[in-house]
């Protein structure tokens, strides 16, 4: 894993380690090609926006349980857009994109809050990926959204401006009988020194 104080990334293969160069120049953009969106601003339209984006993701190809992990994977990042960003501010839509290029389904979620501290997810990573007992047992279960996370996909990606937007993109692979984290980064944009 690299780390410095705008980007953290780790790639286990060449094909990784390219989308995390991509990430980093181009931003989660990078990973959506030809994007679908939604948007979410409840439950109700949260759900609705899981049972579309399942549906493209079947028939796209993707196994069944990728589309679980996908599913996790959105609820979490939904709830987060939705309920935790805000944080005592008005909520505001979250934006979600999908695409699939054959070969990997992508799936974004976009707050309009920016308040993702690169810190707390290294702190749960680092937890997550260490400890035996990796999961908070308190209210809100603090780790446990990230834990499902990088056991359900194949690459997580997290873009932060601070104070404008957080956006988090997971890949699934389509065709893989197994799911491995390939590739993971933190990108921290509009602050001095980033890339």
């Amino acid at each position: 894993m690299q780390a410095s104080e705008t980007v953290t990334a780790m790639a286990t293969s060449d094909d990784a380690a390219a989308r995390v160069r991509r990430v980093l120049a181009d931003g989660v953009d990078a990973l959506l090609t030809d994007a679908t969106t939604r948007t979410a601003i409840d439950y109700d339209s949260k759900l609705r926006c899981i049972s579309e984006i399942g549906a493209l993701a079947s028939a796209a190809g993707v196994r069944r349980k990728q589309r679980d992990g996908l599913a996790l994977c959105l609820d979490e990042m939904l709830m987060n857009a939705i309920y935790d960003a805000p944080a005592g501010e008005p909520a505001r839509d979250a934006i979600v994109r999908s695409s699939c290029d054959g070969v990997r389904f992508t799936v974004a979620v976009r707050d309009a809050f920016g308040t993702l501290a690169r810190d707390t997810v290294l702190r749960y990573l680092h937890k997550c990926l260490h400890s035996a007992d990796p999961i908070d047992h308190k209210q809100g279960g603090a780790g446990l959204g990230l834990y499902m996370m990088v056991n359900s996909a194949s690459e997580v990606y997290f873009e932060v401006r601070p104070g404008v937007s957080t956006e988090v993109a997971c890949v699934f692979e389509v065709a893989a009988k197994r799911v491995v984290l390939d590739g993971f980064g933190i990108f921290v944009r509009g602050t001095s020194g980033d890339g």
